[in-house]
């Protein structure tokens, strides 16, 4: 319970800063909870988490004062004769190193003892390239799983805006494209549609690895370099973006419908039987209403669309 009043304390805190735009608001939000509780963590005992961290520790790691019992063997690392001069280093366990030797191996991102493997501090399991490539494809997969929810919440809203007046059941309806909408044209919906089937393969993907390699799941992706990750993040924030701008503008409209279906308007959206469609217009780069009308007089209707725009 003190993790998730944590988490949403944090997600608050990273969203506040965007109340003057509440659809990226809520995405920001979104995306911390699922960083902080859609991933395996580490489960440390209590033995792990007794133990200090690297700085402390490493003021403690001080060599023997008194190494004559040890004088004459020979360091596990680097099998030089252990002498004063090597400053002999002992740790918990028992085992002697050359100081440097040790240290050399703390540095390069150990934290146990290279023979017998008992842990000597705390530090994050994954360190360097690894932990970046974690980072990466957390929030690669956070973002794919903000797009999933941003487009079927823009789905909702777009179908609104597209049938205020409803429609009537038909087989159309076990079509999968008859519900993606508001994308203006048929290659954009069929690009959407691809986008949508990226994002689900991605968050199967993840959980399909996260059950079997537990927290080293995103190592399932591949040992390469992680900057060959760092397109697929842009792209995705790309979409996401894209989603949020079309939530943002659809719900302006939605907005107006429910308050025309509830207080009324000039021929009430039933009588004007309306089609909203959305078009993209790449001069304009904003997006515009295109109002198809039936049976429907033409002034009345225009002035309603242009205050529900302008409003």
């Amino acid at each position: 319970m003190r993790q998730i009043l944590w988490t949403l304390t944090l997600a608050t805190g990273f969203a506040a800063p965007l109340f003057k735009w509440p659809v990226y608001a809520a995405a920001v939000f979104t995306i911390t909870i699922f960083w902080h509780h859609l991933f395996p963590s580490e489960k440390h005992g209590p033995e792990i988490l007794l133990l200090p961290t690297k700085t402390p520790y490493l003021e403690t790691l001080k060599p023997m004062e008194d190494p004559t019992p040890v004088l004459g063997e020979h360091c596990p690392t680097c099998w030089e004769e252990i002498d004063e001069s090597t400053k002999p280093t002992k740790l918990a366990c028992g085992h002697v190193y050359c100081n440097t030797c040790i240290l050399a191996w703390i540095d390069s991102g150990k934290n146990t003892c290279p023979i017998c493997k008992i842990v000597l501090f705390r530090q994050p399991r994954f360190q360097g390239k690894e932990a970046i490539s974690e980072k990466l494809h957390k929030i690669r997969v956070c973002i794919s799983w903000a797009c999933l929810i941003t487009t079927v919440v823009r789905q909702i809203l777009a179908f609104v805006a597209r049938y205020p007046g409803g429609v009537s059941p038909s087989w159309q309806f076990a079509n999968p494209i008859f519900w993606l909408t508001g994308y203006g044209s048929t290659y954009e919906t069929i690009s959407n549609a691809c986008l949508v089937l990226s994002d689900v393969a991605q968050v199967v993907v993840t959980q399909y690895l996260i059950q079997k390699m537990d927290v080293e799941w995103f190592k399932g992706f591949g040992q390469g370099k992680w900057y060959y990750w760092v397109p697929t993040v842009y792209f995705a924030a790309t979409n996401l973006k894209k989603q949020l701008d079309g939530v943002s503008s659809l719900w302006s409209v939605v907005r107006h419908i429910f308050k025309w279906w509830m207080v009324g308007a000039p021929g009430s959206y039933w009588s004007w039987n309306l089609v909203v469609s959305l078009i993209w217009s790449e001069k304009l780069e904003k997006e515009v209403l295109e109002v198809r009308y039936i049976d429907a007089p033409q002034s009345r209707l225009i002035d309603g669309l242009r205050k529900a725009v302008n409003d």
